[in-house]
């Protein structure tokens, strides 16, 4: 992040409606839990920004940033999320069904279905479970490239749904 040193993403959903989170090292009780508070957020792609709220804190692991906008249709996405008790689970096995960009005939669908409400979002076939919302969603080159926000329904089919990295960063304008 800009004015801060590191910085966590995630879903609007999950962090805009509280005051503070509690972030924790994967597996390692050495490191003590921080708290986190929300700096931005954007409801247009269901994204928020929280800061470390000891600002000298650096977490073991930092995601590497990836170009949304170079994703393809058929391009392999990866997802990461936890359910309520804490276990991380892995996704590995999806695509992306459209380039990111102005509506594809599939978006249409989805949009006048009222189920969605911007039109550059990330629509794949990688399992996004309960508990994924705001987890990061990978390209084959495990860089981040979105995050996890949503799944719907088609004709008796499960879309999954994310909100790509490019977008977050023009909109929230503090990611580097």
């Amino acid at each position: 992040c800009q004015e801060f040193k590191y910085c966590v993403l995630t879903a609007y959903h999950v962090a805009g409606t509280t005051d503070t989170i509690s972030y924790a090292e994967f597996r390692d009780p050495k490191i003590p839990e921080q708290k986190l508070e929300l700096i931005s957020g954007t409801t247009i792609y269901d994204a928020a920004l929280l800061r470390f709220s000891d600002a000298n804190f650096r977490p073991k692991k930092v995601a590497k940033i990836g170009r949304s906008s170079k994703l393809k249709a058929g391009s392999r996405t990866l997802a990461m999320g936890s359910n309520a008790f804490g276990n991380f689970w892995f996704s590995a096995d999806g695509y992306l069904y459209a380039k990111v960009g102005p509506p594809t005939n599939l978006l249409k669908l989805f949009l006048a279905s009222g189920e969605l409400a911007h039109t550059q979002l990330m629509l794949m076939s990688t399992n996004l479970f309960h508990g994924y919302s705001g987890g990061p969603v990978l390209n084959k080159y495990c860089e981040l490239v979105g995050i996890g926000i949503a799944f719907i329904i088609f004709d008796t089919e499960p879309v999954y749904v994310g909100s790509p990295i490019d977008q977050i960063k023009e909109e929230l304008k503090i990611i580097k």
